[in-house]
């Protein structure tokens, strides 16, 4: 299903996504910084519950619109959500990453900033692994959005080869 927007509103759309996406990877590039201050002995008491608001308040809200805009410019415009190869990708990475926020991150950090009394830097070590790969992944769908690479998925080549046969 494939609905065309015109001009101006598609031009807002990919703004609204592109803010948003900007604000995950800021989000996630502010717990890297919590995470180092972690590693460096800021305490857990200030860190866990620290990364925990942030997660809650900016970083969840911000992956959500990341994914309903993405969804809906991939609906709305010519690229379509399984026509092209690098916005299933894109889609697969932003699936993923809120998935791990809502299911893995969200419940971790509660606990942690409950608790907030993780001893050495080893157990402060998730504030800076997670964050530091969904920043890399973050690049990479920012990356993907603008090169748009020219492998096309097998449904859609299959069905172009299709229509010319």
């Amino acid at each position: 299903m494939s609905i065309r927007l015109s001009s101006t509103p598609r031009k807002w759309l990919n703004i609204v996504h592109l803010v948003a996406i900007a604000g995950v990877f800021g989000g996630d590039l502010a717990l890297v910084t919590l995470g180092i201050a972690a590693a460096g002995g800021l305490d857990p008491a200030i860190a866990f519950p620290a990364a925990h608001a942030l997660v809650q308040r900016l970083l969840l809200p911000m992956a959500l619109l990341t994914l309903v805009s993405g969804i809906a410019l991939s609906v709305a415009t010519p690229w379509g959500l399984f026509k092209h190869g690098w916005v299933m990708l894109k889609l697969f990475i932003v699936l993923g990453l809120t998935s791990a926020i809502i299911f893995i991150l969200m419940p971790g950090l509660e606990s942690a900033a409950a608790g907030a009394r993780a001893t050495g830097p080893l157990a402060r070590n998730p504030l800076l692994v997670g964050p530091v790969g969904a920043s890399g992944l973050v690049l990479l769908a920012l990356i993907l959005g603008v090169l748009k690479p020219s492998f096309r998925s097998r449904k859609s080549v299959n069905a172009a080869s299709n229509l010319a046969g």
